[in-house]
């Protein structure tokens, strides 16, 4: 939720919208690259054509529709710093970043790891990026704020 909100932040902007889905292409094609490399080239010759059909069909779709080229889609650290979430990046990601991945304090101190305390950070923080995405939302598709009100609140 915390990196879907940032990113929705960006999106205002069309160069960004832009860039936005040809990440998805070089996604895709980095996705079937990296299945590529896992066997060696004299394996599954057949199949390996086809992936390798499909990335050259991708690219001609980034080209037929004029989206910039993306090397590496944008980290979600500097896109923080584009719609300044920069503080709140590097507070949550440290918490985060410990709690999703294997990290020794995940896998040797669960206990502590799993506290409640962070639990509730983790729920709150969630809500709030939530209930910004929705509001992002409704805002773009011109919802009338009687309807996207947030549950509890009047009008």
């Amino acid at each position: 939720m915390y990196e879907l909100n940032v990113r929705l932040k960006t999106l205002s902007d069309e160069n960004e919208q832009k860039k936005w889905a040809s990440e998805a292409f070089t996604d895709k094609v980095q996705t079937l690259e990296g299945i590529l490399s896992l066997g060696s080239e004299n394996e599954n010759m057949q199949q390996r054509a086809i992936l390798e059909r499909e990335i050259t069909r991708l690219k001609k779709l980034v080209t037929k529709y004029n989206l910039p080229s993306i090397k590496q889609p944008a980290s979600t650290g500097n896109l923080a710093k584009t719609v300044a979430m920069e503080s709140e990046h590097k507070g949550l990601f440290k918490l985060y970043s410990k709690l999703v991945h294997p990290s020794s304090y995940l896998v040797n101190d669960y206990g502590n790891s799993a506290a409640v305390e962070n639990q509730n950070i983790l729920q709150i923080h969630t809500q709030l990026y939530a209930h910004g995405i929705v509001s992002r939302i409704c805002e773009e598709l011109s919802i009338p704020y009687e309807i996207s009100k947030p549950y509890g609140v009047e009008a």
